[in-house]
């Protein structure tokens, strides 16, 4: 019985201990942004950890802290800190839901593949029509080994293609990776030459691979502007 009270004090000893320490690191914290313990703004004291930063840089006040993000930042470092690079935890961020995060994403590839598909078509209208009316010889024998391949239609390309043409281009400007670019602009050249159902195959998956890709770098960025858009206005 005595040592089961002995160890109750002696555990409420180290909770206060660790208590008091906490006070003590309180007491001497300022914050990382403005150097003062006291908010400038309205001189609380509403110092937060809300990241991974330790010493003398964890503390800073939500104010500081929210005008720093939302008005000193770019748009897609809002979520993460940029001296330990973890994620900001702070319980005042609005957050817009994850599922019309994924809504906003497809809507948005959903309409770039339109305008992408139509504008391919109305520049390949424009080039066929330029080519039939300057009647070349050249022009006429590859069309005719085109068309008889059955690889693109006469007058327009598939959504096929105008997603194949969208991941290129994503991958050159902005996942700029020449061996991939190499390796999808070989595969398209055997289909093309000799329209093998493999060489479809695998352009379909990298198609698919690379559009998810795409779509997880579109939801970030969607993700991004959304919680600045709910957060900026509150500063």
């Amino acid at each position: 019985m005595d040592m089961e009270i002995k160890n109750n004090v002696e555990m409420e000893e180290i909770i206060l201990t660790k208590e008091d320490l906490i006070d003590d690191e309180l007491k001497e914290a300022i914050c990382k942004i403005c150097y003062f313990d006291i908010n400038p703004i309205d001189s609380s004291r509403d110092l937060i950890a809300p990241c991974g930063c330790r010493g003398s840089i964890k503390y800073v006040h939500k104010s500081c802290l929210r005008m720093w993000r939302f008005k000193g930042k770019n748009i897609k470092e809002i979520k993460t800190c940029e001296q330990c690079y973890c994620e900001y935890n702070v319980d005042e961020d609005r957050l817009p839901h994850f599922l019309f995060i994924k809504a906003v994403t497809g809507f948005v590839i959903f309409i770039m593949v339109i305008l992408a598909h139509f504008f391919i078509n109305s520049f390949i209208d424009a080039i066929s029509f330029i080519l039939e009316d300057a009647h070349t010889e050249i022009y006429q024998i590859q069309k005719n080994i085109i068309l008889q391949r059955h690889i693109i239609p006469e007058s327009a390309i598939g959504y096929f293609y105008t997603i194949a043409i969208i991941v290129s281009f994503y991958q050159f400007f902005f996942r700029f990776n020449i061996l991939y670019i190499l390796n999808y602009v070989f595969t398209v050249w055997r289909l093309i030459q000799f329209n093998y159902k493999i060489d479809k195959i695998y352009l379909n998956l990298l198609n698919l691979y690379y559009g998810r890709c795409m779509y997880n770098d579109i939801y970030v960025h969607m993700e991004y502007f959304f919680i600045f858009l709910l957060n900026y206005r509150y500063n």
